[in-house]
């Protein structure tokens, strides 16, 4: 039996999260947002911090976020915090939000080298030369369990 690293959340657990912020306020739409960036999508708290608008693209008529770099970001922690203890999840950092992904990712059924393109652990380079392609149209983290029920 393998030994568990991190920390992570079932898909039904992260849907609660995901539904804690009043989006009937501007914060509560910012931080569903950053919520929902961090788990559907397994982007880094630094990454989300230093996203700006023009960062989103629309490509194979799907909006993506293709180009990330970077780490830091304060404000990322502080709102995951809130929200897990309002959701009763315990401890729950920024990071454990991206091990989320991955891990609903691979238990509908993901590639691993798909996910690892998601995380950016495989860079352009070297997914090329592995056969691995970045696909849009039916992306790795597409249907993880999480999507909102409205």
């Amino acid at each position: 039996m393998g030994v568990r690293v991190g920390h992570w959340l079932s898909a039904e657990r992260a849907k609660v999260f995901l539904q804690a912020p009043n989006v009937g306020k501007m914060r509560g739409k910012r931080d569903r947002a950053i919520k929902s960036i961090l788990v559907g999508c397994g982007v880094r708290r630094s990454e989300v911090a230093e996203l700006k608008l023009e960062d989103i693209q629309e490509r194979d008529e799907r909006w993506t976020i293709p180009d990330l770099f970077g780490k830091g970001g304060q404000v990322i922690w502080c709102v995951i915090n809130e929200f897990a203890s309002k959701a009763k999840l315990g401890a729950l950092a920024p990071h454990d939000l991206r091990r989320t992904c991955a891990r609903l990712c691979h238990r509908v059924g993901g590639e691993l080298k798909q996910i690892q393109f998601l995380l950016g652990h495989v860079t352009f380079k070297q997914a090329t030369e592995l056969g691995c392609k970045q696909k849009l149209r039916v992306s790795v983290h597409d249907h993880i369990g999480i999507e909102p029920e409205d």
